[in-house]
Protein backbone atom coordinates (compact mmCIF):
# COMPACT_ATOMS: atom_id res chain seq x y z
CA UNK A 1 0.00 0.00 0.00
CA UNK A 2 1.43 3.70 -0.73
CA UNK A 3 0.39 6.41 0.90
CA UNK A 4 1.11 10.09 -0.11
CA UNK A 5 1.06 12.81 2.54
CA UNK A 6 1.38 16.16 0.74
CA UNK A 7 1.73 19.90 2.02
CA UNK A 8 3.56 18.62 5.62
CA UNK A 9 5.66 21.28 7.14
CA UNK A 10 8.06 18.65 7.90
CA UNK A 11 11.20 18.28 10.84
CA UNK A 12 13.46 16.03 9.69
CA UNK A 13 14.93 15.89 13.56
CA UNK A 14 18.31 16.98 12.03
CA UNK A 15 17.90 20.82 13.61
CA UNK A 16 17.40 22.50 10.81
CA UNK A 17 14.24 24.84 10.27
CA UNK A 18 11.25 22.57 9.32
CA UNK A 19 10.61 22.91 5.41
CA UNK A 20 7.67 22.21 3.14
CA UNK A 21 7.59 19.10 1.57
CA UNK A 22 6.04 15.84 0.74
CA UNK A 23 6.55 12.07 2.31
CA UNK A 24 5.86 9.33 0.44
CA UNK A 25 4.96 5.96 2.21
CA UNK A 26 5.59 2.14 1.10
CA UNK A 27 3.85 -0.41 3.32
CA UNK A 28 5.36 0.76 6.65
CA UNK A 29 8.30 2.26 5.04
CA UNK A 30 9.64 6.02 4.17
CA UNK A 31 10.29 5.18 0.53
CA UNK A 32 10.82 8.95 -0.45
CA UNK A 33 10.94 12.87 0.59
CA UNK A 34 10.33 15.97 -1.47
CA UNK A 35 8.04 18.27 -3.54
CA UNK A 36 5.35 17.14 -6.06
CA UNK A 37 6.31 13.66 -5.19
CA UNK A 38 4.15 11.10 -8.15
CA UNK A 39 1.61 9.79 -6.21
CA UNK A 40 0.26 7.28 -8.88
CA UNK A 41 -1.94 4.59 -7.16
CA UNK A 42 -1.71 6.10 -3.59
CA UNK A 43 -3.62 7.05 -0.70
CA UNK A 44 -3.23 11.18 -0.91
CA UNK A 45 -3.79 13.07 2.70
CA UNK A 46 -3.16 16.62 2.36
CA UNK A 47 -1.22 17.75 5.28
CA UNK A 48 -1.87 21.83 4.47
CA UNK A 49 -1.36 23.64 7.95
CA UNK A 50 0.12 20.54 9.88
CA UNK A 51 3.24 19.46 10.97
CA UNK A 52 4.97 16.10 10.76
CA UNK A 53 8.35 14.68 12.43
CA UNK A 54 10.06 11.78 13.23
CA UNK A 55 8.39 9.59 16.03
CA UNK A 56 9.86 10.40 19.82
CA UNK A 57 11.69 7.59 21.93
CA UNK A 58 11.16 7.21 25.07
CA UNK A 59 14.10 5.69 26.66
CA UNK A 60 12.65 4.83 29.81
CA UNK A 61 9.16 3.07 29.68
CA UNK A 62 7.56 -0.13 31.53
CA UNK A 63 5.24 -0.47 28.74
CA UNK A 64 6.11 -3.88 27.87
CA UNK A 65 3.83 -4.85 30.59
CA UNK A 66 1.24 -3.67 28.62
CA UNK A 67 2.82 -4.48 25.24
CA UNK A 68 1.40 -8.41 25.99
CA UNK A 69 -1.81 -7.37 27.11
CA UNK A 70 -4.98 -8.99 25.16
CA UNK A 71 -6.33 -5.30 23.88
CA UNK A 72 -2.91 -3.27 24.43
CA UNK A 73 -3.82 -0.21 21.69
CA UNK A 74 -5.66 1.60 24.70
CA UNK A 75 -2.53 1.74 26.82
CA UNK A 76 -0.57 3.35 24.16
CA UNK A 77 -2.78 5.88 22.29
CA UNK A 78 -1.65 8.60 24.96
CA UNK A 79 2.02 7.92 23.44
CA UNK A 80 1.26 7.97 19.91
CA UNK A 81 -0.95 11.15 20.63
CA UNK A 82 2.07 12.66 22.17
CA UNK A 83 4.13 11.74 18.94
CA UNK A 84 6.04 8.70 21.10
CA UNK A 85 6.64 6.03 18.25
CA UNK A 86 9.49 3.96 20.12
CA UNK A 87 10.25 2.63 23.53
CA UNK A 88 13.29 1.35 25.68
CA UNK A 89 11.27 -1.24 27.60
CA UNK A 90 11.89 -2.77 30.74
CA UNK A 91 13.70 -0.46 32.77
CA UNK A 92 14.39 -0.05 36.49
CA UNK A 93 15.13 -3.73 36.39
CA UNK A 94 11.79 -5.25 36.09
CA UNK A 95 10.83 -6.76 32.78
CA UNK A 96 7.53 -9.21 31.42
CA UNK A 97 9.99 -11.08 30.26
CA UNK A 98 13.14 -12.31 31.51
CA UNK A 99 12.39 -15.54 34.21
CA UNK A 100 11.70 -19.39 34.40
CA UNK A 101 8.81 -20.90 33.11
CA UNK A 102 8.39 -23.51 35.96
CA UNK A 103 9.52 -20.70 38.40
CA UNK A 104 7.49 -21.28 41.95
CA UNK A 105 7.60 -17.23 42.49
CA UNK A 106 6.54 -16.16 38.88
CA UNK A 107 3.55 -14.57 41.05
CA UNK A 108 6.00 -12.09 42.43
CA UNK A 109 7.42 -10.92 39.01
CA UNK A 110 6.72 -7.45 38.95
CA UNK A 111 4.60 -5.24 40.78
CA UNK A 112 1.90 -2.68 41.52
CA UNK A 113 0.13 -1.83 37.70
CA UNK A 114 3.34 -4.40 36.34
CA UNK A 115 1.84 -8.28 36.10
CA UNK A 116 1.28 -10.98 34.73
CA UNK A 117 -2.95 -10.62 34.14
CA UNK A 118 -5.31 -10.32 31.49
CA UNK A 119 -2.39 -10.89 29.10
CA UNK A 120 -1.70 -13.05 25.43
CA UNK A 121 0.62 -15.43 27.46
CA UNK A 122 4.07 -15.75 29.41
CA UNK A 123 6.71 -15.05 27.73
CA UNK A 124 9.89 -16.29 29.44
CA UNK A 125 12.60 -15.35 26.59
CA UNK A 126 12.98 -12.21 25.04
CA UNK A 127 12.73 -14.25 21.76
CA UNK A 128 8.96 -15.54 23.21
CA UNK A 129 8.17 -11.81 24.21
CA UNK A 130 9.02 -10.29 20.59
CA UNK A 131 7.36 -13.27 18.63
CA UNK A 132 4.33 -12.44 20.89
CA UNK A 133 3.88 -8.85 20.56
CA UNK A 134 5.04 -8.07 16.60
CA UNK A 135 2.22 -6.76 15.03
CA UNK A 136 0.05 -6.61 18.05
CA UNK A 137 1.06 -3.43 19.36
CA UNK A 138 1.39 -0.38 17.03
CA UNK A 139 4.93 1.09 18.44
CA UNK A 140 8.08 0.03 17.84
CA UNK A 141 10.11 -1.45 21.18
CA UNK A 142 13.50 -2.64 22.79
CA UNK A 143 13.68 -4.82 25.87
CA UNK A 144 15.99 -4.70 28.56
CA UNK A 145 15.61 -8.06 30.68
CA UNK A 146 15.71 -6.96 34.02
CA UNK A 147 17.92 -8.01 36.82
CA UNK A 148 14.98 -7.92 39.55
CA UNK A 149 12.69 -10.48 37.24
CA UNK A 150 15.05 -12.73 37.06
CA UNK A 151 16.27 -12.69 40.86
CA UNK A 152 12.32 -13.45 42.05
CA UNK A 153 12.30 -15.79 39.42
CA UNK A 154 15.04 -18.14 40.88
CA UNK A 155 14.61 -16.63 44.58
CA UNK A 156 11.44 -15.00 45.35
CA UNK A 157 12.12 -12.11 47.54
CA UNK A 158 14.80 -13.78 49.33
CA UNK A 159 17.13 -10.72 51.52
CA UNK A 160 20.49 -12.65 50.98
CA UNK A 161 23.29 -13.05 48.59
CA UNK A 162 22.04 -15.76 46.23
CA UNK A 163 23.97 -19.35 46.69
CA UNK A 164 26.01 -20.33 43.57
CA UNK A 165 23.69 -22.81 41.83
CA UNK A 166 20.65 -19.68 41.85
CA UNK A 167 23.32 -17.50 40.28
CA UNK A 168 24.06 -19.46 38.17
CA UNK A 169 20.44 -19.74 37.07
CA UNK A 170 19.89 -16.16 37.26
CA UNK A 171 22.97 -15.37 35.29
CA UNK A 172 21.63 -18.14 32.34
CA UNK A 173 18.15 -16.56 31.70
CA UNK A 174 19.95 -13.17 31.29
CA UNK A 175 22.30 -14.45 28.87
CA UNK A 176 19.34 -16.55 27.03
CA UNK A 177 18.04 -12.75 26.27
CA UNK A 178 21.79 -11.31 24.60
CA UNK A 179 22.24 -11.75 20.30
CA UNK A 180 25.17 -11.18 18.63
CA UNK A 181 25.73 -8.39 16.15
CA UNK A 182 28.15 -7.49 14.18
CA UNK A 183 29.83 -4.41 14.50
CA UNK A 184 28.81 -2.21 11.05
CA UNK A 185 31.45 0.30 11.32
CA UNK A 186 34.38 -1.21 9.81
CA UNK A 187 38.13 -0.64 11.69
CA UNK A 188 39.48 1.80 8.67
CA UNK A 189 36.26 3.99 8.98
CA UNK A 190 36.31 4.13 12.91
CA UNK A 191 40.30 4.32 12.20
CA UNK A 192 41.51 2.69 14.65
CA UNK A 193 44.31 1.65 12.07
CA UNK A 194 45.16 5.13 12.24
CA UNK A 195 45.11 5.41 16.12
CA UNK A 196 47.42 2.28 16.54
CA UNK A 197 50.04 3.87 14.24
CA UNK A 198 49.67 7.53 16.10
CA UNK A 199 50.26 5.75 19.32
CA UNK A 200 53.62 4.24 18.05
CA UNK A 201 54.73 7.31 16.28
CA UNK A 202 53.67 9.17 20.20
CA UNK A 203 55.80 6.54 22.07
CA UNK A 204 58.55 6.78 19.55
CA UNK A 205 58.06 10.74 19.50
CA UNK A 206 58.67 10.74 23.69
CA UNK A 207 62.25 8.74 23.57
CA UNK A 208 63.32 10.43 20.25
CA UNK A 209 63.79 7.27 18.46
CA UNK A 210 63.27 7.36 14.75
CA UNK A 211 60.14 5.19 13.77
CA UNK A 212 61.95 2.74 11.29
CA UNK A 213 63.80 1.52 14.32
CA UNK A 214 60.92 0.45 15.87
CA UNK A 215 59.49 -1.17 12.68
CA UNK A 216 57.63 1.51 11.03
CA UNK A 217 59.12 2.08 7.50
CA UNK A 218 55.95 3.46 6.03
CA UNK A 219 57.85 7.32 5.49
CA UNK A 220 61.57 5.36 5.01
CA UNK A 221 63.43 5.70 2.16
CA UNK A 222 66.91 4.58 1.11
CA UNK A 223 67.97 8.37 1.18
CA UNK A 224 67.36 9.24 4.38
CA UNK A 225 67.15 6.24 6.54
CA UNK A 226 70.59 6.97 7.13
CA UNK A 227 70.77 10.20 8.07
CA UNK A 228 67.89 9.19 10.78
CA UNK A 229 70.20 6.00 12.12
CA UNK A 230 72.79 9.28 12.31
CA UNK A 231 70.41 10.95 14.25
CA UNK A 232 69.57 8.83 16.70
CA UNK A 233 72.95 8.85 18.19
CA UNK A 234 72.89 12.12 17.93
CA UNK A 235 69.78 13.02 19.70
CA UNK A 236 68.32 10.25 21.53
CA UNK A 237 71.36 8.27 22.99
CA UNK A 238 74.21 10.90 22.99
CA UNK A 239 72.39 12.58 26.00
CA UNK A 240 72.27 9.71 27.96
CA UNK A 241 76.12 8.94 26.97
CA UNK A 242 77.20 12.46 28.11
CA UNK A 243 75.39 12.04 31.25
CA UNK A 244 76.74 8.05 32.33
CA UNK A 245 80.08 9.69 30.92
CA UNK A 246 80.03 11.97 33.24
CA UNK A 247 78.01 10.16 36.13
CA UNK A 248 80.81 7.58 36.47
CA UNK A 249 83.78 9.75 35.87
CA UNK A 250 82.76 11.28 39.07
CA UNK A 251 82.08 8.48 40.93
CA UNK A 252 85.02 5.85 39.65
CA UNK A 253 88.29 8.25 39.29
CA UNK A 254 90.17 9.78 42.05
CA UNK A 255 90.59 13.86 41.46
CA UNK A 256 94.14 12.65 40.65
CA UNK A 257 93.00 10.44 38.02
CA UNK A 258 90.42 12.47 36.01
CA UNK A 259 93.72 14.44 34.43
CA UNK A 260 95.27 11.31 32.97
CA UNK A 261 92.20 9.34 32.57
CA UNK A 262 88.54 9.58 31.09
CA UNK A 263 85.31 7.49 30.37
CA UNK A 264 84.04 7.04 27.02
CA UNK A 265 81.39 4.93 25.42
CA UNK A 266 82.21 3.99 21.67
CA UNK A 267 79.41 4.96 19.68
CA UNK A 268 81.48 4.97 16.55
CA UNK A 269 79.91 1.50 15.06
CA UNK A 270 76.36 2.82 15.37
CA UNK A 271 77.62 5.78 13.16
CA UNK A 272 79.21 3.79 10.52
CA UNK A 273 78.13 4.28 6.82
CA UNK A 274 77.87 1.83 4.14
CA UNK A 275 80.94 0.05 2.94
CA UNK A 276 81.62 2.44 -0.51
CA UNK A 277 81.09 5.39 2.01
CA UNK A 278 83.51 4.10 4.92
CA UNK A 279 86.08 2.89 1.77
CA UNK A 280 85.80 6.41 0.26
CA UNK A 281 86.53 8.02 3.59
CA UNK A 282 89.25 5.72 5.02
CA UNK A 283 90.88 6.51 1.07
CA UNK A 284 90.82 10.18 2.05
CA UNK A 285 92.27 10.05 5.36
CA UNK A 286 95.15 7.76 3.93
CA UNK A 287 95.82 10.08 0.89
CA UNK A 288 96.28 13.11 3.08
CA UNK A 289 98.25 11.55 5.95
CA UNK A 290 95.78 11.75 8.80
CA UNK A 291 95.26 8.30 9.19
CA UNK A 292 97.91 4.84 8.67
CA UNK A 293 96.56 2.14 7.48
CA UNK A 294 96.41 0.69 10.76
CA UNK A 295 94.09 3.14 11.94
CA UNK A 296 91.76 1.95 9.24
CA UNK A 297 92.55 -1.72 10.04
CA UNK A 298 91.54 -1.17 13.78
CA UNK A 299 88.26 0.71 12.66
CA UNK A 300 86.97 -2.58 10.35
CA UNK A 301 88.26 -5.00 12.97
CA UNK A 302 90.98 -6.72 11.05
CA UNK A 303 93.95 -7.76 11.47
CA UNK A 304 97.12 -5.30 11.53
CA UNK A 305 100.22 -5.10 9.04
CA UNK A 306 103.32 -5.16 10.89
CA UNK A 307 105.17 -1.97 11.17
CA UNK A 308 107.92 -2.81 9.19
CA UNK A 309 106.09 -3.37 6.34
CA UNK A 310 104.37 -0.10 6.55
CA UNK A 311 101.48 -0.67 8.90
CA UNK A 312 101.81 2.62 10.95
CA UNK A 313 103.52 4.89 7.97
CA UNK A 314 101.54 8.06 7.33
CA UNK A 315 101.50 9.42 3.66
CA UNK A 316 100.16 11.89 1.53
CA UNK A 317 98.91 11.42 -2.46
CA UNK A 318 101.60 12.04 -5.03
CA UNK A 319 104.33 9.31 -4.88
CA UNK A 320 102.97 7.99 -1.46
CA UNK A 321 106.01 8.40 0.76
CA UNK A 322 106.49 8.39 4.44
CA UNK A 323 105.40 12.18 5.76
CA UNK A 324 108.93 12.87 6.81
CA UNK A 325 110.35 12.11 3.15
CA UNK A 326 107.83 14.56 1.89
CA UNK A 327 110.15 16.69 -0.31
CA UNK A 328 112.96 14.49 -0.32
CA UNK A 329 112.97 12.88 -3.46
CA UNK A 330 112.55 16.36 -5.08
CA UNK A 331 115.85 17.76 -3.97
CA UNK A 332 117.71 15.35 -4.60
CA UNK A 333 115.82 15.45 -8.21
CA UNK A 334 116.46 19.48 -8.45
CA UNK A 335 120.45 18.79 -7.28
CA UNK A 336 121.03 16.32 -9.66
CA UNK A 337 119.74 18.24 -12.78
CA UNK A 338 121.53 20.89 -11.63
CA UNK A 339 125.03 19.25 -11.16
CA UNK A 340 124.15 17.93 -14.91
CA UNK A 341 123.88 21.63 -16.51
CA UNK A 342 126.35 23.61 -14.64
CA UNK A 343 129.09 19.90 -16.35
CA UNK A 344 127.17 21.03 -19.81
CA UNK A 345 125.66 17.33 -20.10
CA UNK A 346 122.32 18.62 -20.62
CA UNK A 347 120.93 21.94 -22.14
CA UNK A 348 118.25 24.21 -20.61
CA UNK A 349 115.75 22.95 -22.58
CA UNK A 350 116.30 19.48 -21.26
CA UNK A 351 116.29 20.14 -17.73
CA UNK A 352 113.21 22.46 -17.85
CA UNK A 353 111.41 18.81 -20.19
CA UNK A 354 112.42 16.92 -17.31
CA UNK A 355 110.88 19.26 -14.66
CA UNK A 356 107.95 20.09 -16.77
CA UNK A 357 108.34 23.38 -18.24
CA UNK A 358 107.77 24.56 -22.15
CA UNK A 359 111.43 25.16 -23.97
CA UNK A 360 112.43 28.60 -24.74
CA UNK A 361 112.43 29.87 -28.14
CA UNK A 362 115.02 29.73 -30.65
CA UNK A 363 115.79 33.05 -30.46
CA UNK A 364 116.55 32.90 -27.11
CA UNK A 365 119.91 30.93 -26.22
CA UNK A 366 118.89 27.75 -24.29
CA UNK A 367 122.31 27.15 -23.05
CA UNK A 368 122.12 30.52 -21.00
Amino acid sequence: MRTLLKNALVYDGSGEAPRKSDVLLEGERIAAVGNDLDGTGAQVIDLEGRSLAPGFFDAHSHNDWFAIKKQPAKYFEPFVRQGITSFVAGNCGLSAAGFEHGSAYKSKIGGGLFHLEDVTGEYASAAEFFAAIDRNMPMNMALLLGHCSARTSVAGYENRPLSAPKRERMLAILEEGLSYKQISLPPDQAQFLETRKFQTAEIARIFRVPMHMVGDLERATFSNIEQQSLEFVKYCLNPWVIRLEQGLAKALLLPSEKSKLSIRFNVDGLLRGDYASRMKGYSIGIQNGFMSPNDVRRLESMNLIPVEEGGEQYMVNGSMVALKNVGAAYGKIANMLSSQFLCGDLTLNQVRDVIGIEPVGKEEDPNE
